[in-house]
């Protein structure tokens, strides 16, 4: 039987599973000013992105083909930014924020 959860929001498996490693740049935490600075360095290679509800970004790279795990405690590779590779996940549109309720999009 199918039980629909009315807040429940789409996500995205990353790692090897999907081939997908993205970069979850969060605002409220200094992301934006991270990325900019990794992008001026020459660091942040061009890629397909989304908006998330929290007005950040979900940068979506190639995974590289063997076990990426970042461990919660390391993911972060600068204020704001966090790594989601095997055994991680990422809301997807079109789901709704639920504080914001922006959509990601």
């Amino acid at each position: 039987m199918l039980t629909l959860e009315p807040r429940g929001m789409l996500a995205i498996r990353t790692g090897t599973a999907s081939g997908l490693v993205v970069a979850d740049i969060d605002p409220a935490k200094g992301g934006m000013a991270s990325l900019a600075d990794l992008v001026e360095r020459g660091m942040c290679p061009p890629t397909r992105f989304l908006r998330t509800g929290s007005g950040g970004w979900h940068l979506y790279y190639r995974h590289p083909g063997h076990h990426l795990q970042i461990p919660s405690t390391n993911s972060k590779i600068a204020p704001g930014i966090d790594i989601k590779a095997d055994g991680g996940y990422v809301a997807a549109p079109p789901s709704v924020h639920p504080i914001t309720r922006k959509p990601y999009a």
